[in-house]
């Protein structure tokens, strides 16, 4: 057996460590209302979102979730739903049951309790439940849990679609100030009623807030997890994240926050290191404020905020593969459990970029789909990696999945290939197999994988190489710009 001091030059991974969780719901993505109901019946859509390894969507889309009227546009009701054009709830009920994978649902700020529950009713309810979900402060009486229920029958999903994952509000904090009153930033996008942390939990006369809309929602299902709107620096936005942590207290099932690294289009190494700067602090910081206890929800990542101001169209092209593989890691190395990127699948903006994993139309990948990708193969525990000196330009984030195989993602954020010996801790390598995404160029979307230029999803399924050991190790080679999935096999 290979005694891995005697290669001080070498990655080495210990697949008998316990290890921590992987959480597989970091591979979560957005899947907005917009997209409608036509593109959710495709095949190949739902085939996609297969082949990018998404664990789950969170819907029914951003800014949107503060105006989406959810009976309202299941019932097309031109007087209260603003696009009746677009994907309804039975429509993303369809969806999940086809691909059997987990929602999460934003409900409106602007509702009444009992306006949400109904939703929640609607997903999770049987047929048959007479619970009654109550009268709402307008005085309307939302009926039973089966009512709703049938509904959604009626629409085409029979069986209940079991959401476990809610949210109330989206972005709540940045109130539009011609809404939400004067408090508000004067660059407020949100339509809603508050920008108050405190008013945003408790409420006011004359809304319900985060505790009211809760407990109504878990009155109609008590297994459900309702998450709060937060920032990521809890003294932002008016002191908003300390106010909702002191306000919920023990009703805080998790904490919302979302990132866009850049305001506008900016230089690729500065774009490749940011994930490594800002997730190891930030983290530590928001959970010495929430505690260990309160698990912490990325529900929007990407790399620009305003998709206009992104010139250079960064999103598009390799850096951002690149970006968002790092991302993932420190966000797994952090303890977050739960991750979104936004968005799935997007159309383009009038700067040339665009939010997607995928072009929502031609279904045509962008670099980062690849990375996102490799990710899912990854396994489901983090395991430790010692690293050989002289690599500074890696990131190397080591896994186990079920069946036993231990797994490098391997970033190299640098302009130069590295090749490096990689071994394992308490056996000899017996096989190993390196799938790789590389960048032709950082600042265009050219990009190949395992040596197949990644012009359609279907690239995804190209072999890797299996390399052959010697002495008990193997040497892959990292290319420059690049994002690899090392599959290693111990000699047991």
């Amino acid at each position: 057996m290979t005694d891995p001091g005697d290669r001080a030059d070498a990655i080495i991974v210990e697949p008998e460590s316990p290890g921590t969780e992987f959480d597989r719901r970091l591979l979560g993505t957005n899947v907005a209302a917009w997209l409608s109901a036509e593109r959710f019946e495709q095949q190949e859509f739902r085939d996609v979102l297969g082949r990018a390894g998404v664990t789950h969507i969170r819907m029914p889309g951003g800014s949107w979730s503060n105006s989406y009227d959810w009976l309202a546009c299941e019932l097309d009701d031109e007087s209260g739903c603003q696009w009746t054009w677009a994907a309804r709830p039975a429509d993303f009920a369809a969806l999940l049951t086809s691909t059997r994978l987990p929602g999460m649902w934003t409900v409106s700020i602007n509702e009444t309790a009992q306006h949400s529950a109904a939703l929640v009713a609607y997903f999770n309810g049987e047929v048959d439940d007479a619970t009654a979900i109550g009268v709402d402060r307008d005085g309307v009486d939302w009926g039973t849990v089966g009512q709703w229920a049938s509904l959604r029958a009626a629409n085409g999903t029979t069986e209940p679609v079991g959401i476990e994952m809610w949210e109330v509000g989206n972005e709540v904090y940045a109130g539009e100030r011609s809404v939400a009153g004067e408090n508000c930033s004067e660059f407020g996008w949100e339509a809603v009623w508050t920008c108050d942390g405190a008013a945003y939990v408790a409420g006011d006369p004359e809304h319900d807030g985060y505790l009211a809309i809760r407990q109504a929602m878990r009155s109609v299902d008590p297994t459900i997890q309702v998450g709060a709107v937060g920032v990521p620096e809890p003294a932002d936005w008016g002191d908003w994240g300390t106010e909702v942590v002191e306000m919920a207290g023990s009703d805080l099932d998790f904490y919302v926050v979302h990132r866009y690294g850049f305001n506008s289009s900016e230089e690729v190494f500065t774009i490749v290191d940011d994930p490594l700067r800002y997730w190891p602090q930030t983290l530590e910081a928001l959970t010495s404020v929430l505690g260990s206890a309160v698990p912490i929800a990325v529900t929007e990542h990407n790399l620009v905020s305003v998709a206009a101001s992104d010139t250079e169209q960064t999103m598009t092209n390799g850096s951002n593969a690149i970006f968002l593989a790092e991302t993932i890691g420190q966000l797994a190395l952090g303890g977050v459990g739960i991750a979104n990127q936004w968005d799935f699948a997007s159309g383009e903006a009038e700067s040339g970029t665009n939010y997607g994993l995928i072009e929502a139309d031609t279904l045509r990948p962008f670099p980062a789909f690849f990375s996102f990708a490799l990710w899912s193969r990854f396994g489901d525990t983090l395991l430790p990696v010692r690293l050989p000196a002289g690599t500074a330009s890696l990131s190397v984030y080591a896994g186990r999945r079920a069946d036993g195989v231990a797994t490098l993602i391997v970033v190299n954020r640098s302009l130069e290939s590295v090749s490096v010996p990689v071994g394992l801790a308490d056996s000899e390598v017996a096989s190993a197999v390196v799938n790789t995404l590389t960048s032709l160029d950082p600042e265009t979307s050219e990009v190949t994988y395992n040596g197949v230029a990644g012009t359609t999803t279907a690239v995804i399924d190209t072999p890797g190489t299996s390399l052959a050991p010697e002495a008990g190790y193997v040497v892959p080679t990292f290319p420059a710009w690049s994002v690899s999935l090392v599959e290693i096999i111990g000699d047991d």
